[in-house]
């Protein structure tokens, strides 16, 4: 906003000191463009020769991105551009482009022709008119229009959603100058897409008849979120690695080596009025130590939540069920999945810290937890109140006005009850998927989060991606920890399918059921894990499996959905391919109808909204120059 303001005045004076075109393009323009408008040096251009039928002229700038391009043509603030100052519009008539306003759009225009450059921009740093300068629709210059913003306060403050949604770096990329001049604001060839022609969206034929029979053990075995199964099953489907073992390795470490602080007294305790010390310099030094911290690291759908899970659920399981001192050791998770940008990422820790507290019977315990965790504010309480008849009940009163007072505010109550009880047990604070959220976002949760951690005195567990961590690692508040990041490699697909088929098969093992063939047979199943081994024979080891993992491209989560369609979808001779594999003890799905299965769904035809798979070639709707690299996915 400063800089808005101090244009606006700097426009103000030069106008009135009769500024040169020079001082215009330095003390004007060139801010608007760089600094409000968000242009690189490396997008533009200045002083780009202009070379045609052998005589050169200079273009003041020339801005490109990668699939669009405008050209800026600057004027000194002394010179007025003529144009009516009610209208945003403005025909580019030959009666309309007098003065200079008309051989400043002349010249822009030819700079543009020569240059093959569609777009240009006149200025004279107050006034602004952009326009169609080189069209290829057949629509002649004279029928165009021009948008105008009649002096730089319009274009900046009054105007400035629509000057910034116009000639912006991000708007222009976004085909701005194409939706604004020339109107293309819808798909030009939406009409034309195969699915406006089947009016059913949806294909009995693409149902697999054997699904509803093991469809309750598919959904269970193949959920992206296997974490909120019971562990016993948890465990049977988690794929261990490397990164999993350092993992454990540390946590458990760190949860073994506070415990023994904790809980062990020295062996031989020295005598007399030293006969604590030992203790004591143990305990001081576990409370200077740097609190852990684990950056966990990883693309989407790595398994980073899963690997966090595991930890608490499985392979730390035992640590966490020893009480010490009255407490368990505490895994405090805080998903920001729930969190919505209307409240500071503190503001939503602290919220999801005290729901995790009420929800706990240790740390809402009043005797052995709230009123510890106040102690020294109730001494203080008791030594300030009045001495007299009613002062046990002014105590009482102080002191609950206290703890309600604090417990309203929450910030307050969870930094007294998670400080006390982190002096005690191991204290970790859980930071998961925040990696799903923008990268501004993820910057802000993560310095947030390690400050909060540092205030509580808590250990902090974290899942970012990579460039937040590489852009924060040398901040002052690090060195409040001992970071050891973990960089997650997502597990073999294949392995991962495995044991979700290993697990599908043991819950449907020794069930019967039947369906109806393709040629209306019915048929009658003995043993339904015959069916979780029948398609099970089709993807791992096959090019369906190997499709499946290079359409995944390292997410897991969508690797487990994809086979999901696959095995709902893919089977359109259920009855011949069970009988084969009665038979032979093998059958491998042709992989055209998995490929059908995965990109379509229960959908007749391809489509970007539904299917799992994007579309890499349909990457600009509305750009009919571009339509030629569009790949249709047709299937009859």
């Amino acid at each position: 906003m400063e800089v808005i303001e101090e244009l606006v005045s700097i426009s103000k004076q030069l106008q009135i000191d009769g500024a040169n075109e020079a001082e215009t393009r330095l003390k004007v323009i060139d801010k608007v463009l760089f600094d409000v408008l968000k242009w690189t040096h490396e997008d533009v251009n200045v002083e780009e020769r202009v070379l045609e039928d052998g005589s050169a002229t200079f273009s003041d700038y020339v801005i490109r991105t990668a699939n669009v391009a405008f050209v800026v043509e600057a004027k000194k603030v002394g010179i007025p551009f003529e144009s009516s100052p009610k209208s945003r519009w403005l025909k580019l008539s030959t009666t309309n482009l007098k003065g200079a306003l008309g051989e400043a759009v002349t010249q822009a225009r030819d700079y543009c022709r020569k240059l093959g450059i569609q777009f240009a921009v006149v200025t004279n740093g107050e006034q602004w008119v952009v326009f169609p300068a080189n069209r290829i629709d057949q629509v002649a210059f004279n029928e165009s229009s021009a948008i105008v913003f009649n002096s730089l306060k319009s274009a900046l403050v009054d105007d400035y959603s629509d000057f910034y949604g116009l000639l912006s770096r991000e708007a222009v990329v976004n085909s701005s100058l194409d939706n604004s001049l020339l109107h293309y604001t819808e798909d030009q060839v939406e009409e034309r897409r195969l699915r406006n022609f089947q009016r059913s969206g949806f294909s009995a034929e693409n149902k697999n008849p054997i699904y509803p029979l093991i469809e309750e053990a598919v959904t269970l075995a193949f959920s992206d979120t296997i974490t909120e199964m019971d562990p016993a099953l948890f465990e049977k489907c988690y794929v261990n690695t490397a990164d999993r073992v350092k993992f454990d390795r540390k946590i458990n470490m760190h949860l073994s080596k506070s415990q023994k602080i904790f809980n062990k007294t020295p062996v031989r305790p020295l005598s007399g009025k030293k006969k604590g010390d030992f203790k004591n310099v143990l305990l001081k030094a576990q409370k200077k130590s740097k609190p852990l911290a684990i950056v966990i690291l990883g693309t989407v759908g790595a398994g980073k939540t899963t690997f966090q899970h595991y930890t608490r659920n499985v392979s730390s399981r035992d640590i966490f069920e020893k009480e010490i001192d009255g407490f368990h050791p505490q895994w405090l998770r805080v998903d920001f999945l729930k969190y919505t940008e209307d409240c500071s990422p503190a503001e939503f820790i602290y919220e999801s810290l005290m729901d995790m507290i009420v929800d706990s019977e240790e740390l809402c315990d009043q005797g052995n937890c709230v009123d510890l965790a106040y102690e020294k504010d109730i001494k203080a309480l008791r030594m300030t109140t009045k001495r007299g008849d009613n002062a046990e009940n002014l105590f009482n009163n102080a002191v609950s006005d206290l703890l309600v007072s604090d417990y309203k505010k929450k910030k307050p109550y969870v930094k007294k009850i998670l400080s006390y009880v982190g002096g005690r047990v191991p204290v970790y604070l859980v930071v998961d998927n925040v990696d799903q959220l923008s990268e501004e976002v993820q910057s802000r949760i993560f310095s947030e989060s390690i400050s909060l951690a540092d205030k509580l005195g808590v250990n902090i567990v974290i899942s970012i991606r990579s460039s937040t961590y590489v852009k924060h690692r040398n901040s002052s508040s690090f060195n409040a920890f001992d970071f050891d990041p973990i960089l997650i490699e997502p597990p073999k697909v294949e392995s991962v399918i495995s044991k979700r088929f290993f697990l599908a098969r043991n819950i449907v093992e020794g069930d019967k059921g039947d369906f109806t063939a393709e040629n209306g047979s019915h048929v009658i199943v003995d043993d339904l894990a015959v069916l979780v081994e029948l398609v099970q024979s089709s993807v791992l080891g096959t090019e369906v499996g190997n499709l499946l993992d290079v359409l995944a491209a390292g997410d897991i989560r969508n690797a487990l959905r994809m086979t999901r369609h696959f095995l709902e979808h893919g089977y359109s001779n259920s009855g011949k391919a069970y009988s084969i594999y009665k038979q032979t003890g093998a059958y491998v799905l042709p992989k055209h109808e998995a490929l059908r299965a995965i990109l379509l769904g229960s959908h007749a035809v391809y489509s970007e909204d539904f299917s799992l798979i994007g579309n890499p070639f349909d990457s600009r709707l509305g750009r009919v120059n571009l339509q030629m690299t569009r790949l249709f996915v047709v299937v009859n």
